[in-house]
């Protein structure tokens, strides 16, 4: 191999891992925003319909925790409710691509399974032991599991999100010669699947900086900080597994190190152990409260 061509062969294999790294993000951010979009924003819509459908008539003209009346539906305040939801679904996609290696072993179920650790890990954020809403606005049991379905109905829609999104073209950047993040290829295609991926990115970056941001001022302290710990922990740990043990894709990677699958089941399970008990104590005070 010439002297010249090592330069130009550095950077192209550094450019392949940029286009790779990338890609995973845009996608871990794009499909979590259209399942976000679905579960969370027209799945909380439904549910509040359900409940002021099932509030009892003494209560119909209390405001909720928000100053709306229940079971009203505003065209401004569903839209921003959608986009909301969609905005916290990209944080929620961005969580199931640093949580892959452990959710990889369930195969077809991943979605489901995924579904069940987001409700656990970030449950509290929504089921809310000091809101008068679930015990206020219809039975408290029809609230809590409505509200927390939402959690397990994203994680359902993730993997067909996911699928869809691969379909696209990869990003192709410019060649090394110009070094510059613009799209190779200048057709039709090409500048969409370059766009997509970009707001795939923009929207990778608002979640990230919402959960370092959300840690310091956040007022559910235990969800905001195991939102983090998933987003950042959990990675650089996956990264070292894998130069530890020489490959981490999933946990049976690691039976044949026993130590290595010990540190990698313990540093998920451990988080999710007291998320659930967040989760569980804030769903005990709701029907407490009632």
């Amino acid at each position: 191999m010439s002297v010249q061509a090592e330069p130009r062969q550095r950077w192209e294999t550094s450019q392949r891992a940029v286009e790779t790294f990338a890609r995973t993000v845009a996608i871990g951010g794009l499909s979590g925003f259209v399942a976000g979009l679905i579960a969370g924003g027209v799945g909380s819509r439904l549910a509040m319909r359900v409940s002021g459908i099932l509030t009892e008539p003494a209560f119909r003209s209390v405001l909720t925790e928000n100053d709306n009346v229940v079971g009203e539906i505003t065209v401004g305040g569903t839209a921003i409710l959608i986009l909301v939801a969609g905005f916290f679904g990209a944080a929620g996609g961005l969580l199931y691509v640093a949580m892959r290696p452990w959710m990889a072993d369930a195969g077809r179920w991943r979605g489901l399974a995924f579904g069940v650790v987001l409700l656990a890990i970030l449950g509290s954020l929504i089921l809310e032991a000091d809101n008068p809403d679930f015990h206020l606005f219809g039975p408290p049991g029809v609230n809590v599991a409505m509200f927390a379905s939402i959690f397990v109905f994203f994680g359902l829609l993730l993997p067909p999100s996911e699928r869809m999104l691969r379909a696209l073209p990869p990003p192709s950047l410019s060649s090394w010669m110009i070094p510059l993040p613009i799209p190779a290829e200048w057709s039709v295609f090409g500048l969409g699947s370059f766009a997509v991926y970009g707001f795939g990115i923009i929207l990778a970056i608002m979640a990230v900086s919402f959960a370092i941001h959300s840690v310091t001022v956040g007022d559910r302290a235990s969800a905001h900080f195991l939102l983090a710990y998933g987003l950042f922990a959990l990675p650089i740990a996956s990264v070292l597994l894998t130069r530890i043990t020489g490959q981490f894709r999933r946990l049976s990677d690691l039976r044949g190190r026993p130590g290595a699958l010990l540190v990698a089941l313990a540093l998920f399970v451990v988080p999710v152990a007291f998320g659930t008990y967040v989760v569980a104590r804030a769903i005990a005070d709701i029907f407490s409260a009632a």
